[in-house]
């Protein structure tokens, strides 16, 4: 008795058999098994922890060890209504809900992609774990599917999923939550003169789905400037909530007329991870300082002509 096993698919193999001065080989002809229909699923990562709002990618490799020209079809099961997905062929982009083998083609690469919800919901919860089956089935398979899936809302259980006939991958989904830090801000640029300051207010908002946490406000300013920022730091800022910040900037003494830049940058954490939003620039033009012994001499001398010019041509008149 000899027991062994195949590395791959063949039709044949050869038992050679070596007793005493004798070689006897036996070609033995193999016939396929039904569960070969199954097409197997590979994964590389089956767990994933993604973002709200993300995109979560599966790479699946798909085999087929039988040589028949059939087409599968390709579903997800148990995922949660909000959680969106499509099949892609990675080298073509192509979304797809079939794939096709054939006898020259037993194996295929695809992509699973899930769109998660920018917010938490009753069925998405941060840091709980989503499992769920991508499945690929023949038309038998699609109609035991149907059969269980009746009135079963998009839910089957293990036990009910081994009733199906199919090449399954068990996945898992690990929805996070993150803040996004976003500043706002009504007019960035600013005239002042030399011995002016700058006054201006920004707006700092959380568009993420957790809390911000130490948001740190932080001005890079041009030589002998000074910035007064109220508050300069935020400890908490929760999901779409906004908070009114201050900031002024004050330029030294004998400041030359010229375009001066200051730029706000802000951090914050979340999620133990380090936040960063958009550097916002704030240009500041300085104007001279007005003269107004001169600009009153000038007024006094254009009246003096226009006075000048009305009697001149009185008198020419009269004449």
């Amino acid at each position: 008795t000899l027991d062994f096993g195949l590395l791959k698919d063949v039709d044949i193999t050869i038992v050679a058999i070596n007793y005493g001065d004798k070689i006897d080989e036996k070609k033995i002809l193999l016939e396929q098994d039904a569960s070969m229909e199954i097409v197997t699923i590979q994964v590389d990562q089956f767990s994933q922890e993604t973002d709200l709002g993300e995109k979560a990618t599966y790479n699946l490799s798909l085999e087929r060890f039988s040589r028949k020209n059939n087409t599968y079809k390709l579903v997800v099961l148990n995922l949660p209504k909000e959680i969106t997905y499509e099949f892609i062929d990675p080298q073509t982009s192509t979304r797809l809900s079939l794939v096709r083998f054939t006898p020259e083609a037993n194996k295929k690469e695809l992509s699973l992609a899930l769109y998660l919800p920018d917010r938490a919901t009753e069925n998405v919860v941060m840091d709980k774990p989503i499992d769920f089956y991508a499945i690929v089935l023949d038309s038998k398979a699609q109609e035991e599917l149907e059969n269980l899936m009746a009135g079963n809302n998009n839910e089957l259980n293990e036990k009910e999923l081994s009733k199906i006939k199919a090449g399954k991958a068990r996945l898992q989904l690990i929805p996070r939550g993150i803040g996004k830090l976003e500043i706002q801000a009504i007019n960035l640029y600013h005239e002042i003169k030399p011995d002016e300051k700058v006054d201006m207010e920004i707006i700092v908002l959380n568009r993420g789905s957790r809390e911000l946490l130490e948001i740190k406000l932080i001005a890079n300013l041009p030589y002998n400037w000074e910035a007064n920022i109220q508050p300069d730091l935020i400890p908490t800022l929760l999901p779409e909530k906004k908070q009114k910040v201050k900031i002024s900037f004050i330029p030294p003494a004998n400041l030359g007329v010229g375009d001066y830049e200051a730029k706000i940058k802000t951090t914050a954490r979340s999620a133990n991870r380090r936040i960063e939003a958009e550097d916002k620039v704030v240009r500041i033009h300085v104007t001279g300082k007005t003269n107004i012994l001169g600009t009153l001499v000038l007024i006094l001398v254009l009246i003096g002509i226009v006075v000048g010019v009305v009697i001149f041509g009185i008198r020419l008149s009269r004449r």
